[in-house]
């Protein structure tokens, strides 16, 4: 039962993004690109929606008092999928940066980069770095949330992997907390 629920979430995800996607994409060109995020993150709350309507997965946050009232860099761990929408709904304005080829998926990519996001080139080294703290410095400025996953991929719980350190200079450089 769990692995139909399973299928049956992805596949109304996916019809989801399928009949959502253009929408996001044809109003970039008329509304600000603070709109453009919240046009394009309902679709994130359609996915939230469906994973706890369908497949019984619900979330709670703690600590919640903790989180300041002007954006910042967000350092979170990344263990999954859902971490993504999670934090999607908690820190609203937000963009993370991710890698590049995550544009030239047919439709997901297309709505990703209606919200001119932080793409980075993995293979670019310091470069990247800098496009990171560059762009990153401009979306601070304009009142986006910087939530980055320090480790630079997902991984397992309990598992640990080496941290970068592009948040902290990111922070550091913007003159913002972490």
């Amino acid at each position: 039962m769990l692995k139909l629920r399973s299928y049956l979430c992805l596949f109304l995800a996916v019809v989801a993004l399928v009949l959502y996607w253009p929408i996001p994409v044809i109003m970039q060109f008329f509304v600000s690109e603070q709109t453009i995020y919240y046009i394009a993150i309902f679709w994130g709350r359609i996915v939230l929606f469906l994973l706890k309507y369908v497949m019984g997965i619900t979330y709670r946050v703690s600590g919640r008092e903790n989180i300041p009232d002007k954006p910042c860099v967000v350092l979170a761990k990344h263990q999954s999928v859902l971490d993504i929408f999670v934090l999607l709904a908690l820190f609203e304005p937000h963009t993370s940066p991710f890698k590049k080829e995550l544009l030239k998926i047919p439709f997901f990519g297309w709505m990703l980069a209606s919200v001119k996001p932080i793409a980075i080139d993995r293979k670019a080294g310091r470069q990247a770095l800098n496009v990171l703290v560059q762009q990153g410095i401009e979306k601070l400025k304009k009142g986006i949330w910087i939530l980055l996953y320090p480790e630079g991929t997902r991984t397992l719980p309990g598992q640990k992997g080496k941290y970068k350190s592009g948040g902290v200079l990111l922070a550091k450089k913007a003159g913002v907390n972490i």
